[in-house]
């Protein structure tokens, strides 16, 4: 416990601490003074230990609550980082096979569109056919009415020929049986 002076003025200890500290020598890491024992010491020291004294001497043991605050942020952002990595790989994923169910749900759609379209051909196909059939069995019908109506008007014909031939057949058997009663008459007469 001394006179402490800094610029030739007295000061206390701690702003003669401070004062030092700002040039880089730190009184509590013992960085600028080596004691008697000290090599001996450090020598003896773990592994472990040396980082701690040299963690003193840099000054950045002050600054180990700091660092590990910022590891820990440092990890949690690592963390964060490969969580929304892993949910944005999930997102791709999850759109891929959205993609892939448009595009399945595209070509059902294309498919049934195809089979509309080829069932309406078909429709048509068969619609054509019908009424082509319907056409033809109508002019088959036609003809057949107009065969029937020949052969009516021809039967017609016929009958009236017949019922001419039966008036003709009839008239000359009258004609016949009155020639025979005539003829019987005249020869009961002539006998």
């Amino acid at each position: 416990v001394g006179e402490y002076k800094v610029d030739g003025s007295a000061v206390s200890y701690k702003e003669y601490e401070d004062a030092l500290g700002e040039i880089g020598v730190l009184i509590k890491a013992r960085n600028f003074l080596v004691f008697q024992g000290d090599v001996e010491s450090i020598a003896r020291k773990t592994p472990k230990q040396l980082v701690e004294m040299f963690e003193n001497i840099s000054g950045s043991a002050e600054m180990a609550t700091e660092y590990s605050e910022a590891l820990k942020a440092k990890e949690e952002a690592e963390k964060q980082t490969v969580f929304l990595h892993n949910k944005l790989r999930g997102f791709k994923t999850e759109r891929r096979g959205l993609k892939e169910q448009k595009e399945e749900a595209e070509r059902f759609n294309a498919a049934l569109q195809k089979k509309a379209d080829v069932q309406t051909d078909f429709f048509l196909w068969q619609l054509y056919h019908i009424h082509r059939d319907i056409q033809e069995r109508e002019e088959t019908t036609d003809d057949l009415k107009t065969e029937q109506e020949e052969a009516n008007e021809a039967e017609a014909e016929k009958a009236a020929a017949l019922r001419d031939a039966k008036k003709q057949a009839s008239t000359v058997r009258r004609q016949g049986t009155k020639a025979e009663k005539n003829r019987v008459k005249i020869a009961s007469e002539v006998d």
